[in-house]
């Protein structure tokens, strides 16, 4: 009212600010999502893990879904392809991995909210990249949606899955001790997707159009980049400040300053 704006003027630029928002943080080294690309890398993520988890000797990182609400599609196809039956509602679906220092290191985002977990990281490609670029006995912690590690022929032994309760043991199975030390790593996915939506508004407003794909995907991508800047930048990330200090009070000086 005082500038005289009118929504219609405010909104084109809006659309185009995002858009140069995108393209600036594609090239920001404090924003990018970078899988480890060295030994050395997995060796201090999983060291980090292993400051407050002694028996999981090579875990790296976290895995979880994260479903979005949209709005309702007019559209019949649209409409049925992100109902989601089991959470009752229209959704966008994506898988993030975190690492101990509160980043996100691969995502796949974008799906239709009637994927399930598992073939969204299909289509995104994650069991080639955990068979052909993770090295051998690194793993990933995952809840009870994903497959257990003896059971995926396609990355065999590199994930680590979270029974559910009340849910039989598998032939093979983690110790007690391991198991529990996996959920509580489990947990930091939990903090990262509540902190992904709790830092903007529209992801959590349900408001996120079902017809418009290539524009809610540039939404998308730019909360993830955001989120790894905000971690890098500004350091206000609860995955981050509990592993540091965990491994501050260890004595683990050497991996605390890589860390850092």
């Amino acid at each position: 009212m005082i500038f005289g704006l009118i929504p219609s003027g405010i909104g084109e630029w809006v659309q185009y600010g995002l858009l140069v928002l995108h393209h600036v943080l594609r090239r920001m080294p404090q924003a990018r999502v970078k899988w480890p690309k060295s030994q050395q890398q997995f060796d201090i993520l999983a060291g980090i893990v292993k400051t407050r988890c002694p028996d999981l000797d090579k875990t790296w990182g976290m895995i979880d879904g994260l479903n979005l609400g949209c709005l309702n599609s007019t559209n019949e196809v649209l409409q049925n392809s992100s109902y989601n039956g089991w959470l009752h509602g229209t959704f966008v679906s994506s898988v993030l991995i975190f690492t101990p220092d509160g980043c996100i290191s691969w995502y796949a985002t974008n799906a239709p909210g009637s994927f399930h977990d598992c073939k969204i990281c299909a289509y995104g490609g994650l069991w080639g990249r955990l068979r052909d670029k993770v090295p051998d006995g690194f793993t990933i912690v995952a809840d009870s949606a994903f497959p257990r590690t003896d059971s995926n022929v396609v990355c065999p032994g590199k994930i680590i899955r979270v029974r559910k309760e009340g849910e039989p043991l598998p032939p093979t199975t983690l110790g007690v001790r391991q198991e529990r030390q996996a959920a509580s790593v489990r947990q930091g996915a939990e903090w990262g997707m509540r902190a992904v939506q709790g830092l903007w508004h529209r992801l959590h407003s349900n408001t996120l159009e079902d017809h418009m794909k290539a524009h809610r995907r540039i939404i998308l991508e730019v909360c993830f980049k955001m989120f790894n800047y905000r971690t890098r930048v500004v350091g206000l990330n609860q995955i981050q400040t509990f592993w540091a200090e965990y491994m501050s009070e260890s004595g683990m000086q050497e991996v605390y300053n890589e860390f850092s």
